[in-house]
């Protein structure tokens, strides 16, 4: 059975232990379930532990505004011999320099530098002497990097969106169960203290059964979208081009989903989604400092 089918099956056999039997108690119906729930899954990472790791080799692919933070990130770790930056890649050699002089003044140590091409990248994922990529790329890459990098044996974590299509999401879903690599997806504000902080308390029973939640998230990035040098070749705001909407639905929904245990025995059963027009990016771009945009 593959993970598609038993997410069908889990919401079949949700309803239909949620009902009265003496609704549903047709023989052949609860035979058929019973069959279904007792099929052996192929490929499922439940019970999965991947052997531990004294200290972790990682390698970075992406270097500008947040692999940069990222690197900040790891200096705890480093200092206490847990992590180690074997390698990091990036378009630019400025930005592998940049990193490079981060670690020698921080930690008196270098990162082997890969940059130049589109594909540099995948010289560092076929390194031998990484357990983990970290990828902070333009969005569609991620994906790519992703399944590359468990194909070649490494766990992978990820900036968000992890996946860009619902295809990319399963393909990340069956690579990660058949290789056996963690596949993370960082999505930073289901981790920040506050969220851990309410997670706790619900875990606690301190709001005893949550029936509703309401989450949102507000992020004005019309100063940065316009700017011609904060992105690497405005990458970000060529999807504003193409798509409308809300393209980090998981800062909002991330941390509700950890608290109503989606994924860990509950799932969504109707998502819908609205959008009004867009105005304010094209109104930015109208002011006297945007005027060499064209939008």
């Amino acid at each position: 059975m593959n993970r598609k089918d038993f997410l069908s099956l889990s919401t079949k056999a949700a309803l239909f232990f949620g009902f009265s039997l003496n609704l549903l108690a047709k023989e052949e119906t609860i035979e058929k379930t019973n069959f279904l729930l007792n099929k052996k899954a192929k490929g499922t990472a439940f019970g999965l532990k991947a052997p531990k790791i004294d200290n972790v080799r990682v390698g970075i692919i992406g270097l500008g505004n947040r692999g940069q933070t990222l690197i900040q990130m790891f200096d705890w770790l480093i200092k206490n011999n847990n992590a180690t930056i074997i390698a990091v890649a990036d378009l630019r050699k400025e930005k592998t320099d940049k990193l490079n002089e981060y670690l020698e003044k921080k930690h008196n140590t270098s990162a082997k530098a890969y940059y130049g091409n589109q594909n540099e990248w995948k010289k560092l994922a076929n390194r031998d002497d990484i357990d983990l990529l970290i990828i902070a790329t333009p969005w569609e890459m991620h994906t790519e990097m992703c399944l590359y990098g468990m194909e070649k044996g490494k766990h992978v974590a990820s900036e968000i969106p992890i996946g860009y299509t619902l295809d990319d999401c399963w393909k990340l879903v069956e690579t990660a169960e058949r290789t056996e690599k963690h596949c993370m997806m960082m999505e930073n504000c289901c981790f920040n203290g506050e969220e851990l902080w309410i997670l706790n308390m619900i875990n606690q029973g301190v709001f005893g059964d949550l029936t509703h939640a309401e989450g949102a998230y507000i992020h004005d990035l019309r100063k940065h979208l316009l700017d011609k040098t904060y992105y690497e070749n405005q990458w970000r705001i060529k999807h504003h081009l193409k798509k409308d909407g809300n393209f980090y639905t998981t800062h909002g929904l991330g941390p509700i989903s950890q608290y109503m245990d989606i994924g860990r025995g509950d799932t969504f059963d109707n998502i819908v989604s609205m959008s009004s027009r867009e105005k304010s990016l094209s109104d930015a771009a109208k002011k006297p400092t945007c005027q060499n945009f064209k939008i």
